[in-house]
């Protein structure tokens, strides 16, 4: 018996819009979709999968109403809520171009993302609308705007006059009737997702119909393992790529999946329970949090199999599946790769490593002159799909980025790591310089870029530490202009109006000089090295209260 090709598998298919109706269709009375809602009085409701489908289906003829048609670019600056979802596969059936937008955006990291994209729509809550109009300055953040009240007390509809209009009215107007079916082709643009820039503003992941179809495909066979009657649950926010894999999948394979608003550290086991979870997926600092919750002795009394993240400390990795009674399973990847990624294959496991390349991946070390690392040394991490339209083929408007990229014919992922003789990956960390937090890529250059908007402020370098939580904590540096005089505390104040609040630094240090190269370029590694100096100020969490302990030339 011959082995199929790779490509042939792949490219045959049935395509996500066919797969997704034919569920709608075929198990109509199945539980499909829960997404908490904090303003319902019980938390939200369980859609099966019919209802599930009239409610995208309305949703699509809202978006034909307004004139989205096929390649078109649609914002969504929308919290994780079922009209999130509905949208989502309504972009998928209008063959139209999502572009996600993380709703706690603000200022000109917000800007930036929303006028690079050069939206043809934009969909948000109308309590982000200010917001956006405030970050764009007077710039048109889209060619058509569409507002939604997401509180139980509808308001009336907004005016033309006001350049908005009401998407609540389009929805109630729009049948339940499947929409007519427009042509696609896998190359077809279906994502751009902004993923935090390193040494400059954040960059649009392009990725397509097929990425995205093989997405939530890899993500329901490598890790969900789902099917009809079972329940996959994720606390992740929908605009990252990582809840919109574990989504699909559970879609895909007739699984129901609960979308939380937020996670719960204190109510997690509970959450999990009440929902009879069998999979869950998480970032690194969701296992130290529930880890440290003091032991129940029903933690491990929970239906959950296994669980799929990133970045857990090994030593916590034996521990935490003990005392739950279920699986982690480790994994790396990026946006720009979507469902292609390094894991523990099926038939073993190796903590402390990120696993091995799996479906349709292949995979090196590579120094710095492009040539093979040798077995335990350390190199950039690269990585080669077995098609190209199975990850990004780029990123949106740069091409020069997207070149640098996908240089010798390996995609370079900025990221450290080193393989053992059998083909076990570790990763070494980041050669990128943005920093990880709470599952959150952050750019440097963003936190610099604001600190540098305070008068007092000459140079600012921002660096991630080592946190207690397994990922990083943000650290600012800054140097102060001849004579001005401000302190850590006045420059939380600051940030709080220009940053969302998980990239605002923990901790702020006033110096006189950064270390430096001999042409004057500051090295961050130094100031990570330093971590966080005795002196050095800590804006607390709970009831906005600070540390502050005085130290020679702190700027009071």
């Amino acid at each position: 018996m011959h082995a199929v090709d790779p490509v042939v598998e792949i490219l045959s298919v049935p395509s996500l819009r066919d797969q997704l109706w034919r569920r709608f269709a075929e198990q109509p009375r199945l539980p499909a979709l829960h997404v908490h809602d904090p303003h319902a009085r019980d938390g939200g409701r369980w859609l099966t999968y019919e209802q599930l489908g009239r409610a995208v289906n309305r949703t699509a003829h809202a978006f034909a109403a307004a004139g989205v048609a096929p390649g078109m670019r649609v914002g969504v600056m929308l919290p994780n809520r079922e009209l999130f979802v509905c949208v989502w596969l309504a972009l998928v059936a209008l063959n139209a171009t999502m572009v996600p937008v993380n709703p706690d955006l603000v200022g000109a990291g917000l800007r930036h993302i929303v006028l690079h994209a050069d939206l043809d729509l934009l969909l948000l809550s109308a309590a982000r609308l200010e917001r956006v109009r405030d970050a764009c300055d007077g710039a048109p953040p889209a060619r058509r705007i569409l507002a939604v009240d997401l509180t139980s007390h509808p308001r009336p509809p907004r005016q033309a006059a006001d350049g908005v209009e009401d998407f609540g009215a389009l929805l109630d107007a729009a049948p339940e009737t499947p929409p007519p079916r427009v042509p696609v082709d896998p190359a077809d643009l279906a994502l751009i997702i902004y993923t935090s820039g390193t040494t400059g503003p954040a960059k649009g992941v392009m990725l397509s119909r097929l990425a995205q179809l093989w997405h939530g495909l890899n993500y329901l066979r490598d890790f969900i393992q789902l099917g009809p009657g079972e329940v996959g649950y994720t606390p992740l926010p929908l605009f990252h790529v990582s809840a919109q894999g574990f989504t699909l999948g559970c879609l895909l394979g007739g699984a129901a999946v609960a979308v939380d608003s937020r996670f719960h550290p204190f109510s997690f086991s509970d959450i999990v329970r009440r929902h009879r979870a069998k999979a869950f997926n998480y970032v690194g600092a969701m296992i130290p949090l529930l880890a440290a919750r003091p032991p129940r002795p029903d933690d491990a009394d929970n239906p959950a199999e296994r669980a799929v993240g990133s970045a857990t400390l090994p030593e916590l990795h034996e521990s935490f599946e003990r005392r739950f009674g279920l699986r982690l399973i480790e994994s790396y990847g990026q946006t720009e790769l979507a469902g292609l990624w390094l894991t523990d294959p099926p038939d073993g496991r190796r903590i402390g490593t990120v696993g091995r390349p799996r479906r349709w991946l292949e995979a090196a070390i590579l120094r710095d002159d492009g040539t093979a690392a040798a077995a335990g040394e350390t190199g950039e991490i690269a990585l080669r799909p077995a098609h190209p339209l199975l990850m990004t083929h780029g990123y949106f408007r740069d091409p020069a980025t997207t070149a640098h990229a996908f240089r010798g014919g390996w995609y370079h992922t900025g990221d450290a790591g080193a393989r053992d003789a059998d083909g076990y990956v570790r990763f070494r960390g980041r050669l990128k310089d943005f920093i990880r937090r709470r599952g959150e890529n952050i750019s440097a250059f963003e936190i610099e870029r604001a600190a540098l908007t305070h008068p007092a402020v000459r140079e600012a370098a921002a660096v991630g530490v080592p946190s207690s939580l397994g990922e990083e904590e943000i650290k600012l540096c800054v140097i102060l202009r001849d004579g001005a005089r401000a302190g850590p505390a006045d420059l939380d104040r600051h940030l709080r109006r220009r940053l969302a609040r998980f990239m605002r630094p923990r901790y702020i240090e006033i110096r006189t000089d950064f270390p430096r190269t001999p042409t004057q370029r500051v090295q961050k590694f130094k100031l990570r090295e330093e971590g966080v100096r005795a002196g050095v100020w800590e804006r607390r969490s709970g009831g906005g209260r600070q540390r502050r302990v005085v130290e020679p030339g702190d700027g009071r």
